[in-house]
């Protein structure tokens, strides 16, 4: 039995460890609280996820003196922070820090390609449920074009550099953000809050 605990805890943590597996999970546990209304509005819950962008040994410490400082008085929010201590921040926890956080700008941190074509593929619509003919256009223009690129790059060994337009926006802002984070031009706090919009689940 102890060896199939360690198993699963180890096949958990590799999920986790992923970026795109960890803001799901805490997304859900969001919506489990009724909190989905109050994520569009409220940037504290935002703000949490740029706690993956931070070194492991600055989240616990981040989480103590910022975002609890700042945390709305509302008992839902409270039981998000406990979740977040109980299974992601404190040192005995399931899943800590040193499992999910990293001081880089890897916007596209995931365990496996599919999980890669994923974040990627989702990244291309602008609702979360896209009628079909948006879908099947998407597929076709986009995906399709992609993979045909992809391999007429491998068949004549030509490296193809193109990314999608906003994650490379995205990626300069986090990198500037490093910068000034790195020369102390930017607090802890102010930091956390720019990169976190890269998981923005709206």
């Amino acid at each position: 039995m102890t060896n199939i605990t360690t198993a699963c805890k180890r096949v958990a943590v590799e999920d986790i460890s992923c970026r795109f597996h960890l803001t799901q999970a805490w997304y859900k546990k969001i919506q489990s609280l009724g909190l989905t209304s109050a994520y569009k509005d409220n940037k504290w819950l935002k703000f949490t996820y740029g706690l993956t962008f931070l070194d492991p040994d600055e989240v616990s410490d981040c989480f103590v003196d910022d975002f609890i400082s700042e945390i709305p008085d509302d008992p839902k929010y409270r039981e998000y922070a406990d979740y977040l201590v109980d299974n992601y921040i404190r040192e005995n926890a399931n899943f800590p820090p040193n499992t999910w956080a990293a001081f880089a700008a890897d916007l596209t941190r995931t365990t496996n390609n599919c999980e890669y074509f994923h974040s990627h593929f989702t990244e291309q619509f602008y609702k979360s449920h896209p009628n079909i003919f948006t879908f099947i256009e998407i597929l076709i223009k986009t995906v399709q074009t992609d993979v045909y690129i992809k391999i007429n790059s491998c068949i004549k060994n030509i490296p193809n550099p193109r990314k999608n337009a906003q994650v490379k926006a995205r990626l300069k802002k986090t990198l500037e953000a490093i910068y000034n984070y790195k020369n102390e031009k930017l607090t802890r706090y102010e930091f956390v809050q720019i990169v976190a919009f890269n998981y923005n689940k709206d």
